[in-house]
């Protein structure tokens, strides 16, 4: 680096080296009802494996799957089935020489397995409506309405067509 002014210019400053390092950069992962999600990031090297962390978010410290893809892979799916949750992925390079790079960043991941209802209004009429949050990969939904002393007798039981958020 020099400075520079209408004057000219000053002698430059001592050389600093620097090593530029590539991490591996996750892309988003929707939240969804599939417990083995598809993870996927940009590969760094042709000749690169890389290792795949899993961990639940409570937990960072500790490995639910911790596993080597093949060369050249950029897409890990879990072998086992994750339960309901949040977790944390990262991938990190995996030189053809075994060299270890860095860990990406931490990209959230969340398994949901049923539908979260966000509201219930007009409870005072003979239909109310009741609105739920989307959840990745539905196509319908089930709507399962039964007083408290018979719950497993509905008196309202439909599927809707399609993936509407409200009934």
């Amino acid at each position: 680096v020099r400075a520079r002014n209408e004057a000219g210019a000053s002698a430059w400053s001592a050389r600093y080296e620097l090593t530029v390092v590539r991490v591996a950069q996750i892309n988003p992962v929707a939240t969804s009802m599939n417990p083995k999600p598809e993870i996927t990031w940009n590969r760094l090297n042709e000749t690169s494996r890389y290792e795949v962390w899993i961990n639940k978010a409570t937990t960072p410290e500790t490995a639910l799957i911790r596993e080597t893809t093949e060369v050249g892979a950029t897409r890990f799916v879990p072998a086992i089935s994750l339960p309901s949750g949040n977790y944390r992925v990262q991938v990190r390079e995996v030189s053809a020489n075994g060299a270890l790079g860095l860990w990406s960043e931490p990209r959230q991941l969340t398994i949901a397995a049923k539908a979260t209802i966000s509201g219930v209004s007009r409870q005072i009429s003979n239909r109310p409506l009741i609105e739920w949050q989307t959840l990745a990969g539905a196509v319908k939904y089930e709507v399962w309405i039964a007083s408290l002393d018979q719950p497993s007798r509905p008196q309202i039981h439909v599927t809707t067509t399609t993936a509407v958020t409200s009934y």
